[in-house]
Formats: structure tokens, sequence, C-alpha cells
């Protein structure tokens, strides 16, 4: 879409950034949605910050990470053990070295698990044949552009929260406090990233990236973008 379609408006006096966004289908489901999920996965694989890895709806998330990789280390351990047991056997040297390959190649996988990870999601957003868990999201994008070629969004935030509008059958908009979702804002290569989770039992939407906002770059002036992300701070949102 062209940029000068796109505006950023922000009121000093009542503290209101207001963001208009157009997309087509495909930057919808690009920007919207394969980005920001893959820009969350990257933060809980790889953050340190206590708050994010203590949070309920992400505890499971972590011991099922830290299971798998006391698994497999284990795993290793056992068969670097036969291994060595079958080097000491004079015609056991073939299944030695097979068993001490295989382990050192689950070490590797153990101290990789994280990057491994991250390649995988990267293939599974960008391969042709849609994921099976992006498949309900997808569908609801497909009905919410099947009338219009273009969705106008509109984020209007405050320092109490934001709202927004969506394409999404049965979710006309989308209201967030600050306090009822873990928030993080982060600057990536030019975008700004909402990275937000909340306690699964409590959210009421099943989209992927319903809300999590992404404002790219490249879908505004420079003058816009200044006044972004300018707003961004004086909001304490960067």
């Amino acid at each position: 879409m062209e940029i000068g379609q796109n505006s950023v408006h922000y009121d000093p006096e009542t503290k209101e950034l207001r963001v208009v966004t157009c997309y087509n289908k495909l930057q919808y489901k690009t920007l919207w949605v394969q980005d920001p999920f893959l820009r969350s996965m990257r933060y809980l694989l790889y953050t340190k910050d206590p708050e994010a890895t203590g949070l309920p709806a992400l505890r499971g998330f972590w011991v099922y990470f830290w299971v798998l990789r006391l698994m497999v280390l284990v795993a290793a351990l056992y068969l670097l053990s036969r291994g060595l047991y079958y080097f000491s056997i004079p015609s056991g040297w073939f299944s030695g070295a097979l068993m001490t390959g295989v382990s050192l190649a689950l070490f590797f996988w153990v101290v990789r698990l994280r990057a491994l990870w991250m390649r995988s999601y990267n293939k599974m957003v960008h391969r042709t044949k849609v994921p099976k868990a992006f498949r309900f999201t997808w569908e609801a994008i497909d009905q919410g552009f099947a009338d219009r070629p273009v969705f106008r969004q509109e984020v209007v935030l405050t320092p109490e929260g934001y709202t927004l509008n969506t394409p999404y059958p049965g979710l006309p908009s989308f209201q967030c406090r600050r306090g009822e979702y873990f928030i993080r804002v982060v600057q990536d290569e030019g975008d700004v990233y909402f990275l937000q989770f909340k306690d699964r039992k409590s959210a009421k939407a099943g989209y992927i990236s319903p809300a999590g906002l992404h404002f790219a770059r490249s879908s505004y002036t420079d003058a816009d973008w200044s006044c972004l992300l300018g707003a961004l701070r004086e909001l304490t949102y960067l």
C-alpha cells in the first residue's frame, strides 16, 4: 500500500496517539500476524526477563523446554557411556563410533535448541502450506477481506492502554488496558513490536496475534515515524 494513506497524529494535551495504517490481505498476514509471531517466539526463547519466565501463561512453555533438554541430555550421556564401553571391546569399534557420534549430535542439539526451534518457526510461517496453528486465523482474515481489498486499521494509544479495530469476524474491535496484560515494547531493526501475553484461560480470541501491535518502519513517512516514536516515549511505552 502507498504510505501516503497512513498517518500518525499525537495530541499532547489529551495524550492520545492515533495511528492509521492501510493493509491489503497479504500485508496484514505478513506484518500483523507472521512478523509479530516470530518476534514473540524469539523473545520467549532468548529472554532473561524473570517477569516473563514467571508468567503463569508461559510457565508450561518453560517447563516443557527444560524437561526436553534434560531428557535429551540424559539420552546423550547414556549413548556416550555405551559408546566408550564398546570402544573397550576389540570388535565393538563400529558400535562405539556410532553411539559416540549420535551422542555428540544430541549434545549439539541441546546446546542449539533455541536456534533450531527459531529456525523451525521461520520455516513454519513461510512455507506454502498454511500451518495448522494458523488456519483459524487465516480463514478469518480471508473472510474479513472478502468484501474489501483494503483494511483501514486505526490504533488509539493512551497512557492507560489502547484500542484498535480488526478484520476478524466477531471481533470488530479490541481493547487492551495496561496491567491486564504483560507487555514488552521492543524496537527491532527499525520496527516497533508490542509483545504481550495473557493467561490462556482468560483469552477471549483464538486468533494468532489479535492485538499485539506491530508498527513497521516502511509503512510510514519519516515525519510520521518520528512522531510515533516520540509519542510512544512520552506515553512510556518505549
